[in-house]
């Protein structure tokens, strides 16, 4: 019977570090897809920063999602994304 308990365990261990994996990766592929999402919409509609300075609006949320995005673009040699996302940066 410990046998098969030993057994199970090693297959289920498997199948545990499988889907680990997967999700890893959707998530990735995800923080992709919004990453671009989110750089296709600021260079459509650009960022009011005075408004949001005017609304009370914390930038540091902002910042550290651009920065986030540019991470993904870097690693995804989107070298033209990065210089956007930098002078977007530097208005803030």
């Amino acid at each position: 019977m410990e046998e098969w308990e030993e057994v199970f365990n090693e297959e289920n261990e498997t199948e545990t570090i499988k889907m680990e994996a997967e999700q890893k990766i959707l998530l990735k592929e995800l923080k992709i897809r919004l990453a671009i999402e989110n750089y296709n919409r600021i260079m459509d509609n650009g960022i009011d920063v005075n408004a949001m300075r005017n609304h009370g609006i914390d930038e540091t949320e902002l910042t550290n999602t651009i920065n986030q995005m540019l991470d993904i673009f870097v690693e995804l040699e989107e070298y033209e994304k990065c210089a956007d996302l930098r002078n977007v940066l530097e208005q803030i």
